[in-house]
């Protein structure tokens, strides 16, 4: 087996067995045991790794809860030993299966071990749902002050831009009415009317506030001199303070503008959040990845913004593919957040899709200077199972200028074969901005 992709499986024994000849499966490693190494051979199980753990007598003394106690009961170990060595597992919980004493027999047990051991791994591998929506709950947990921050500055901005704009609207047909009054003659029959429409314009309460005081006393003819006066000195101030009115509209332009991107970010922030929270689908209908990832990675850019980090995305899938997506933006997002954690400041996350040799792959590229390894999302965790139910893996790569990248590789065949299994009408709407 190569060192650079997780094992399926391994066997530990120690230099005393000859296990040349034994029907170990292609994928399984053979691990040679030495006492002092017991504890870090043992390390992957607690990840989920099937082990098979063969003592002898130099093994059987370090075969003790302070070896094997950190690995939980459900963890797929199988621990065997000859017939006649005593193993005292009265401490240990696991219990001890002791081969046969004849070579042939040995084999077979072994074989029948193996086997055991991979299937209780393959149940391993399967996260429940109870399981896969507890961690995505507590990763929203984890992120909930950034995505609160993250939503809440475009929806200030953007409702203080629709108030000005609807202000500076406000003002401008109160301008063109004035105008228009004022051609037709200043008729008294309007003056309510247009007092009306001065009410609308907030800051200049005070001064329609004197206006009515003044105008209810007046005859009707007073009061028309009254308010054209009054809407000679509005007209001057507007356009001291705003211009034209074809200057208020053209001002129009950039504040919407600005408000839709402000409820774009909310809206990838939501759909990010909205796709995390889907239910997994026994078949999926084809999806855009790259959405997907730009979904879940508008969650963390609060964080990112406030670490002076900068995520750079190249995406270069062309065209949807079948998968379950809530899976896809669960492992982004604890990945990106696993990383962000430990980033530097002012430093670089480069997140990259493509399609080659058959295989989709989304990688996430570690900074320079993180120390926090990724090591443990590679087996055992819900990243790890996820990216086994998609009927792909999580890998760890060294890349250039001292960069460690984290890939999920899926091949297109088992994408294909996901496709053809279902297709669900209600995934088909795309999330809304």
């Amino acid at each position: 087996m190569s060192g650079d992709t997780p094992a399926a499986s391994q066997l530990i024994v120690s230099s005393e067995f000859d296990p040349r000849g034994w029907p170990l499966p292609d994928d399984a490693y053979l691990r040679v045991a030495t006492p002092n190494l017991l504890a870090e051979l043992l390390a992957p199980c607690r990840h989920g790794v099937p082990t098979l753990l063969l003592l002898d007598s130099a093994l059987v003394a370090h075969f003790t809860p302070t070896t094997v106690g950190t690995i939980a009961y459900h963890n797929p170990l199988r621990v065997l030993a000859p017939v006649g060595l005593v193993v005292d597992d009265t401490y240990s919980p696991f219990v001890v299966h002791y081969l046969p004493s004849t070579n042939q027999d040995c084999i077979r047990a072994l074989t029948l071990a193996m086997t055991q051991i991979r299937v209780i791994a393959d149940g391993l591998e399967q996260a429940n749902p109870e399981e896969i929506a507890y961690a995505r709950f507590s990763e929203i947990g984890r992120l909930a002050a950034g995505m609160i921050h993250e939503l809440n500055n475009p929806l200030a901005f953007s409702r203080n831009n629709l108030m000005l704009l609807g202000e500076r609207l406000a003002a401008g047909s109160v301008r063109l009415q004035a105008k228009a009054w004022v051609a037709a003659g200043r008729p008294p029959e309007h003056i309510a009317e247009l007092v009306k429409h001065l009410d609308q314009l907030p800051s200049h309460s005070e001064d329609i506030a004197d206006l009515r005081r003044e105008l209810a006393p007046l005859a009707a003819a007073e009061k028309a001199a009254l308010l054209a006066d009054f809407l000679a000195y509005f007209e001057a101030r507007e356009q001291d303070c705003n211009g034209s009115i074809v200057d208020t509209l053209d001002s129009a332009e950039p504040l919407l503008r600005e408000s839709i991107r402000g409820l774009e970010r909310m809206g990838l922030v939501i759909a990010g959040v909205r796709t995390l929270n889907r239910p997994p689908q026994p078949g999926e209908i084809p999806v855009d990845i790259d959405r997907i990832i730009r979904e879940s990675l508008a969650v963390l850019r609060d964080r990112a913004r406030s670490r002076q980090v900068t995520i750079h995305v190249k995406q270069r899938l062309s065209q949807p593919y079948p998968c379950d997506s809530a899976a896809i933006a669960h492992i982004v997002l604890a990945i990106g957040a696993r990383i962000l954690e430990a980033a530097p400041v002012a430093s670089e996350i480069r997140v990259a899709t493509r399609e080659q040799a058959g295989q989709i792959e989304i990688s996430v590229d570690r900074p320079v200077g993180v120390s926090q390894g990724l090591d443990e999302l590679l087996t055992g965790t819900v990243c790890h199972r996820l990216a086994r139910q998609l009927g792909g893996a999580l890998l760890l790569e060294d890349v250039e200028d001292a960069r460690t990248r984290i890939c999920l590789r899926i091949p297109l065949s088992r994408l294909q074969a996901v496709g053809m299994a279902g297709c669900y009408p209600s995934d088909c709407a795309e999330p809304s901005a």
